[in-house]
């Protein structure tokens, strides 16, 4: 019988975990997609068949540490699991000479023309977008290489520098921390 996981006990990047990341029992990297699914049968780092049960409704988040029960360990210590996502591709988008506390630079200030533009190009293409905490740096996923000159094509009438590039990393939509993506 595999390791049945069945309670979040917390998150490596959020605090309130109770055992941390480092001092789980196994490890299983799961995709993007996989991760909206709070009922999968995984194998971990280890090799070994694991299931993960969580309640109804319930998704995974990069950094989470479950906790249950393997029903054919000698002991009957509840076991935990840290859960990793998958890096994959996507499009880096730099704004270059970008300062936003600039309180001295008026042009900069005055405008965030640049960043709105990326903004509703994004929008257009129906992309989810992942900004970076100091707001010099936008991602979102691709499935093609081919998407990277798609995505410059429609830069050209945006003013301002923007330098985008393709390379891989944890996608999480919204606001991130640098640290989000630390490794445990």
């Amino acid at each position: 019988m595999a390791a049945t996981y069945t309670r979040r006990i917390g998150n490596v990047f959020a605090g309130g975990n109770k055992r941390g990341g480092a001092g789980a029992d196994d490890t299983v990297t799961i995709s993007r997609a996989s991760m909206a699914e709070g009922r999968q049968a995984v194998r971990t780092k280890a090799g070994r068949k694991a299931e993960i049960r969580l309640r109804r409704g319930v998704a995974l988040r990069h950094g989470d540490i479950l906790e249950g029960s393997d029903p054919a360990a000698k002991t009957a210590r509840k076991r935990t699991l840290a859960v990793r996502q998958a890096p994959e591709k996507v499009i880096l988008a730099k704004f270059l000479a970008w300062d936003p506390t600039d309180n001295y630079d008026l042009y900069y200030n005055l405008t965030y023309e640049t960043p709105l533009q990326v903004g509703r190009i994004l929008g257009e293409m129906r992309k989810p977008l992942s900004i970076r905490k100091d707001g010099d740096a936008v991602s979102f996923p691709i499935q093609d290489n081919s998407e990277l000159k798609e995505f410059e094509k429609k830069l050209r009438g945006v003013s301002g520098d923007v330098e985008a590039e393709i390379t891989k990393e944890i996608f999480v939509e919204g606001l991130l921390d640098e640290s989000y993506y630390g490794d445990y």
